[in-house]
């Protein structure tokens, strides 16, 4: 079991803030590497719905961060969540493009 279940003790105030922005931004640089090449019309309105619930989570746990009531393991569990939605909606556009 993970020793940082639930901690988000020493995770305030502007180094949260900065930190979750690099979380954020590293996954976001991996999605643009994988979208790399892809054309446009691949990534119709029907597969980017489904992106909506995670992206939403996302937004949530930055707000709770915001007021002080984040949760790390959350957050990272979001962020991955969010990365494997994209790269599904990804592979699944560049499997029927083919």
């Amino acid at each position: 079991m993970s020793n940082r279940v639930g901690r988000n003790e020493g995770f305030t105030g502007g180094a949260a803030f900065t930190r979750l922005s690099d979380d954020f931004r590293r996954v976001v640089e991996r999605i643009q590497t994988e979208i790399n090449g892809l054309a446009s019309p691949a990534l119709d309105a029907e597969r980017l719905a489904s992106i909506d619930a995670a992206e939403r989570t996302v937004d949530s746990l930055a707000l709770d961060f915001r007021r002080g009531a984040g949760n790390q393991d959350a957050w990272d569990g979001a962020l991955a969540d969010y990365e494997s939605t994209w790269l599904k909606i990804i592979r699944s556009a560049r499997d029927s493009a083919v």
